[in-house]
């Protein structure tokens, strides 16, 4: 991860936001990296989230290489934590004003730390009523700890909670992708545009673009504006497996990432190292960019991918004919994340697929 924002000499991305940072010598290329960036003053950088001062485009790598700490300053789950605390598929995580966690998985329920990592309660379960989901996409914090929860089962639901009172009042966002919030309670959603997909060959693996539009709405999800269209990322057909938009940060392919800040929007389309930034209104984007070298996506890269997911013994990879661009590159940008202080932190694409999310 690459760190964007206030002048700094070293940070760390936390994921749930609950470990410490050291600086490490290891810099091995298949390592996805916490890094300290030098560069212009202060005054040249977005100095915080909430305020677009000026254009980034030269920053560079700090010598040191940061890490995230092995030991953690608190943990959540694991072996013998017990049935509230066993986390299945984190879905997200933030941390409360008064030091509370509030965690997201799989399991279809909020769960509610003191500071320390003890259990308090839960919030929300499987289900299609009032206050339950079917596929936790996404949870955010809003200002005065109220948390948006987006189910994208459940006919693609907003649900609104406060940790203290339960849930509150959900929205329905029919064909739009939720994507996130901003401050002002505003959304941003996106939605796929129509694409084909050329006959091909039934051992023929395909992959070819298609494009989404952004947009900012109201609270009762009716548009307030576009933010344009964007290339969506890369469609597959899998032998054996059917159509797929892997939008993983692990996935060989490229998938735009989009973030919701309180008063910015992020894009990275992936086919380069930038990020376009946007007041909510729209208009012409502000860039964070650096140099990147891009590799190319490879047979064998897919197979390292595939191979740890559950459609690995379901594709005939020894008869397959690659249909793909000589061009076809992996994603240069996989993930966008804001930390508390207002950061902007840009992942790298992975060299390696240790741990797909699919």
């Amino acid at each position: 991860m690459i760190r964007f924002g206030h002048m700094v000499v070293a940070g760390c991305l936390a994921p749930i936001g609950i470990t410490s940072c050291s600086v490490g010598d290891d810099t091995n290329s298949n390592e996805v990296a916490t890094v300290a960036i030098s560069g212009p003053p202060e005054e040249a950088l977005i100095s915080t989230e909430d305020t677009l001062i000026g254009k980034v485009s030269d920053l560079v790598l700090a010598e040191a290489v940061w890490t995230v700490n092995e030991t953690p300053a608190m943990s959540i789950g694991g072996e013998g934590s017990g049935p509230a605390s066993d986390l299945f598929y984190v879905r997200g995580a933030v941390r409360l004003e008064d030091g509370r966690i509030v965690v997201a998985d799989w399991a279809q329920r909020l769960l509610v730390f003191d500071a320390e990592g003890t259990h308090l309660r839960t919030l929300g379960r499987e289900g299609s009523g009032p206050g339950e989901f079917g596929a936790i996409l996404w949870m955010q914090r809003l200002p005065n700890d109220t948390l948006l929860v987006f189910d994208a089962y459940n006919a693609r639901r907003l649900s609104y909670f406060t940790v203290d009172g339960g849930f509150a009042r959900s929205i329905v966002a029919s064909r739009q992708m939720l994507v996130g919030a901003l401050a002002d309670g505003t959304l941003v959603a996106s939605i796929d545009l129509p694409s084909s997909i050329p006959s091909i060959g039934p051992n023929e693996l395909w992959i070819g673009p298609w494009q989404l539009e952004l947009s900012r709405l109201d609270v009762d999800g009716s548009v307030l504006n576009s933010l344009g269209v964007f290339p969506g990322g890369d469609r597959m057909v899998v032998p054996g497996v059917g159509t797929m938009q892997l939008r993983d940060s692990n996935s060989p392919v490229r998938s735009t990432k989009i973030l919701a800040g309180s008063r910015l929007i992020y894009v990275a389309t992936g086919d380069r190292f930038e990020v376009q930034v946007f007041s909510p209104e729209g208009g012409n984007p502000e860039l964070i960019r650096r140099d990147y070298e891009l590799v190319r996506l490879t047979r064998d890269g897919l197979i390292e991918y595939f191979a740890g997911t559950r459609f690995g013994d379901r594709i005939p990879w020894n008869s397959i004919r690659e249909n793909w661009p000589e061009d076809q590159t992996r994603p240069a940008i996989t993930s966008l994340q804001l930390d508390a202080e207002g950061n902007l932190w840009v992942e790298e694409g992975r060299i390696d697929y240790d741990s797909p999310g699919i």
